[in-house]
């Protein structure tokens, strides 16, 4: 049986002044950077397309809010559970 790779993966930054990335694996395959803003809100700005994409449809844009639930249910979530 063939194992897919999961939709979204997840980098944290390793040290201090790299980047937290998100890798969108399906098409439109894109990088994200994560930005924390100073007043808690976090946006994921594409700074990789691999693929055609127009990023200023509203399809793009529902896939970003997909992500963005994504990285809140599963990467933050999981991080305040560990303490």
């Amino acid at each position: 049986m063939k194992k897919e790779l999961s939709k979204f993966i997840h980098f944290a930054p390793t040290q201090t002044g790299s980047r937290e990335i998100i890798i969108h694996t399906q098409k439109p395959r894109f990088i994200a950077e994560v930005k924390k803003n100073p007043n808690g809100d976090t946006a994921f700005l594409p700074t990789e397309l691999f693929d055609t994409a127009d990023t200023d449809s509203p399809r793009f844009s529902a896939l970003l809010n997909r992500l963005s639930d994504w990285y809140y249910f599963t990467i933050v979530n999981k991080n305040n559970d560990n303490g």
